[in-house]
């Protein structure tokens, strides 16, 4: 009497992590994506600026 309950429950269960792995594998990859992608434009706008002072850009 209590085992069906239980089992479904398991079941349930079962299709939960079945599901939420590929999507907490595909949050990180694109997270990583993201991550890389701003430490690569923050390099660049660190290079940027080192040659702007360097040929003495003046702002507008």
């Amino acid at each position: 009497m209590v085992a069906g309950p239980i089992g479904e429950a398991l079941i349930a269960t079962a299709i939960g992590i079945a599901t939420a792995l590929p999507a907490v594998l595909a949050y990180n990859f694109f997270l990583r994506r993201l991550k890389l992608a701003v430490t690569e434009l923050e390099n660049f706008a660190h290079d940027f600026m080192r040659l702007a002072a360097q040929q003495q850009y003046r702002g507008a």
